[in-house]
């Protein structure tokens, strides 16, 4: 009688503890916040840690794990979305990290990564500062890459920046990884 006492509550605990860890990181992920960027050789720089934080938009969002450490931000979009707008995924910065940035002309480097089989042929990043954004494009290679984007002085600060796939007509949502975004002043 007495092993029935402890070890079924054991064999309780260990197929709990079990589930628990089948569920992986996703459930324990951290609200969406607004990030300050490491500095790196003049660059602000977000890396997965930050992107993980990334506020999501009018398309389907994820954080890419590997093991329990973020490694990207996934963000898809919806069929026939071949214009950047509002609904786009929003890395949201710091005051610290938007003054940094103010009436400088930027370099937007973002470290795309293809996801297989869905892969959106083109992103859009964008810079909103006071509710306007300021958009540029850039085709998506086959193979992961860095998309080297430049952008105009801004007159205010940086409130975000935001992450849209660009999908033409199709029937099926597709998306891309993002891994890290350094922005940078043109030289």
């Amino acid at each position: 009688m007495f092993r029935a006492w402890i070890f079924y509550p054991l064999v309780a605990l260990a197929a709990a503890a079990l589930i628990a860890i089948s569920f992986g990181p996703a459930p324990f992920r951290a609200a969406p916040a607004p990030q300050t960027g490491a500095r790196q050789e003049g660059a602000l720089v977000f890396t997965a840690d930050a992107l993980a934080q990334a506020f999501p938009g009018g398309g389907a969002t994820s954080v890419v794990y590997k093991g329990w450490s973020p490694t990207g931000f996934r963000v898809s979009t919806p069929p026939g979305t071949s214009q950047p707008g509002p609904e786009a995924a929003r890395l949201k910065l710091t005051p610290d990290a938007a003054q940094a940035l103010v009436g400088k002309a930027l370099i937007v480097e973002v470290l795309v990564r293809p996801v297989p089989l869905t892969t959106a042929p083109e992103i859009a990043i964008g810079l909103e500062s006071g509710g306007a954004i300021s958009w540029a494009r850039s085709p998506i290679s086959p193979e992961p890459a860095l998309v080297r984007l430049t952008f105009p002085p801004v007159s205010g600060p940086i409130d975000s920046i935001a992450l849209m796939p660009l999908v033409p007509s199709t029937d099926r949502p597709l998306s891309v990884e993002i891994g890290e975004i350094r922005i940078r002043p043109q030289p």
